[in-house]
């Protein structure tokens, strides 16, 4: 995106306002720095609130992505990952060829990030902080997720929920290797950070209900296994 010369000083004021961050309240994970997602936050421009996203992952040691607000959107460059956190740069495109670089930095506890950013002004470098927040999308969960079920038998049950995008919509099959088909699912949603998925078959009904964060899952599944029912935990992975 292009920014006309004149409009700098302007975009400056605009850039202050696009980092300044509201209060959320945060799920942390201890020992999670892995950056990839998509990250929020919400900022204040003459009375309206506009989202800000930050989608990142990692292609070997490198951070790639996009920066959005509203109809701007610039891919980040210079980007770095580590135990430590994460920085990058947003370039900014200006009409008379220039550019105007945000550097950012922050680290990374669970599903909560925090930093600083900075730029230069006619006046010197700017500089302040920045919050946000993972949040997961329906793109997120694509892929096989390896479950994890202490029954109540005393057996532990591995099965494999594949989930895929059909449009924008989530659809999944279940696998197990007590079956010798993949199931569909049913009711496959996403709210928040909470996954639901049922499979419901003659003599089978599956609904689990699960908490996502980052590539992991746990939750309750309710089952009824031919007139045989009750509820139970589980966990699950996305495989690599």
């Amino acid at each position: 995106m292009k920014i006309p010369v004149a409009k700098e000083k302007r975009f400056g004021f605009l850039l202050m306002t696009l980092f300044y961050l509201s209060s959320f309240t945060l799920s942390a994970s201890e020992g999670s720095h892995d950056p990839s997602g998509t990250w929020v936050w919400d900022s204040e421009f003459q009375g309206e609130t506009e989202t800000n996203s930050l989608q990142v992952r990692l292609e070997g040691e490198a951070l790639v992505g996009e920066f959005r607000r509203g109809d701007v959107e610039v891919t980040i460059r210079s980007g770095k990952s580590s135990n430590e956190g994460i920085e990058f740069e947003i370039p900014f495109q200006l009409n008379n060829g220039g550019e105007w670089v945000i550097t950012c930095e922050a680290t990374i506890d669970g599903n909560a990030l925090s930093g600083s950013y900075r730029y230069e002004r006619d006046n010197g470098v700017e500089e302040s902080v920045w919050n946000a927040k993972r949040t997961i999308t329906n793109k997120d969960l694509v892929g096989t997720w390896s479950l994890h079920i202490n029954g109540p038998d005393g057996v532990t049950y591995t099965p494999d929920a594949i989930f895929k995008l059909n449009d924008s919509s989530l659809v999944g099959a279940y696998n197990a290797t007590s079956l010798d088909q993949k199931l569909p699912m049913s009711m496959v949603e996403l709210d928040g950070d909470e996954l639901t998925f049922a499979v419901d078959q003659p003599g089978l009904k599956l609904n689990y209900v699960g908490t996502v964060s980052d590539k992991s899952i746990s939750g309750n599944l309710e089952f009824d296994i031919q007139g045989n029912s009750g509820d139970v935990a589980f966990t699950g992975t996305l495989a690599e």
